[in-house]
């Protein structure tokens, strides 16, 4: 086959939110005097770089920022004080735990809904960008919740990605939060996290003037594909079938 036709692509598994980046392109560089096999390597390790930027944004903003920043919201004494408290006094300390929420909100674009679970897989307190939300779902059947309950103190754990039927891709992550009265579990801090800004990061890379990048969940459902698909192929029939279970970067 000839450098014109010959397919390339490179992955980028994210196994801590399930996110599988893909770059895929035509090498289309014209020969000089150059070989076949030294434009592939030009262009492999052009598209290394791109991943290894996408890669150290991703650790960056997931693995460090967003687990610090679900931690320290976490610790934060109101929502220790309304586990503890009496169903009379929660009444009353949940709407600063409200407001606490509703400033996170603020400081963090991503951020679409923070809600606190009770032990009993209830929501209780809910906000959104549009204020507080009083429409609660007992989510207690749902292997999310199941899964953080049986976790450790303050385990983090990630549900998702996926995408709602108008398009949007989010996913959602939680911490197990204990009861300090008795020393048990005492519910879940859950944040909603939307993947809009980290897509517009992604929107910023070219390889010959088009952007070839995919983003798949871990099974595969596509998440971002580029607006020009005549300039790229369908990576998924190159990835592996079934779930993705550590981060990997490799040629295919």
């Amino acid at each position: 086959m000839s450098a014109r036709g010959m397919p390339i692509v490179f992955r980028l598994l994210t196994a801590f939110v399930g996110i599988v980046i893909v770059i895929s392109g035509l090498l289309t560089a014209v020969f000089y005097v150059f070989s076949v096999r030294f434009q592939q390597a030009q262009v492999a390790e052009r598209v290394r770089q791109q991943l290894d930027a996408i890669d150290l944004s991703f650790r960056y903003r997931f693995r460090e920022a967003l687990v610090r920043d679900m931690r320290v919201l976490a610790s934060n004494p109101l929502l220790d004080e309304f586990i503890m408290s009496s169903e009379l006094e929660k009444q009353i300390i949940s709407k600063a735990v409200e407001r606490l929420f509703l400033q996170a909100l603020v400081h963090t674009r991503s951020y679409e809904h923070i809600t606190f679970v009770n032990v009993l897989g209830k929501e209780v307190i809910k906000v959104d960008r549009s204020g507080r939300v009083r429409k609660y779902q007992d989510v207690r059947e749902t292997p999310f919740f199941v899964r953080i309950k049986a976790g450790a103190l303050n385990s983090i754990h990630i549900d998702g990605p996926s995408v709602r039927p108008d398009g949007h891709a989010s996913f959602v992550i939680g911490i197990h939060k204990i009861d300090g009265d008795i020393g048990k579990f005492g519910g879940t801090l859950v944040i909603e996290y939307g993947l809009e800004e980290f897509f517009e990061t992604l929107d910023g890379i070219k390889m010959f003037g088009v952007n070839p990048v995919w983003v798949l969940a871990r099974h595969g459902e596509v998440l971002r594909q580029p607006m020009n698909l005549q300039a790229t192929f369908d990576p998924r029939t190159y990835l592996p079938k079934g779930v993705h279970a550590g981060p990997e970067m490799r040629p295919l």
